[in-house]
């Protein structure tokens, strides 16, 4: 699939964003730090929804509670949805926790949805989804 830059569109392509991403980024070096830069300076549109800041929320309470401010200033870069619970996210998610997830991301249908839980990367998913790892679409925007 070819991004919007590589396809003549200047807009920023949007890029849907699960709290593992969301975390790692925040925390470890790696691809996942390297999209929430881009994203922050605007190359991309990054998009969450509240269930997915509810739960990094809780991960730096518990975690990282010195974190609070890297987290806020990330956020200004980040569209958050309204989260979305019902839909066919409930016949396609083997962790039921996650469907709140995966239907704002069906509905909201972002250009990209990066995550590293493995519960996403499902042929019935990536049907209605272009589901990625991190580096996968670093490797694709970037080329």
């Amino acid at each position: 699939m070819e991004t919007n830059y590589t396809s003549g569109n200047l807009s920023p392509p949007d890029v849907f964003i699960d709290a593992n991403t969301l975390i790692s980024g925040l925390f470890f070096k790696g691809p996942e730090r390297i999209l929430l830069k881009i994203g922050v300076a605007g190359w991309i549109n990054l998009v969450t929804c509240g269930f997915v800041i509810d739960e990094v929320r809780e991960v730096i309470r518990r975690k990282f509670p010195d974190a609070e401010s890297s987290f806020e200033e990330v956020m200004t870069a980040v569209t958050v949805l309204k989260t979305e619970s019902d839909g066919v996210a409930k016949n396609l998610m083997r962790d039921k926790k996650d469907i709140p997830v995966l239907a704002t991301s069906l509905r909201y249908k972002p250009d990209y949805f990066v995550t590293g839980d493995s519960d996403f990367h499902t042929p019935e998913i990536k049907k209605q989804l272009n589901v990625v790892r991190t580096q996968e679409f670093l490797n694709e925007f970037i080329c």
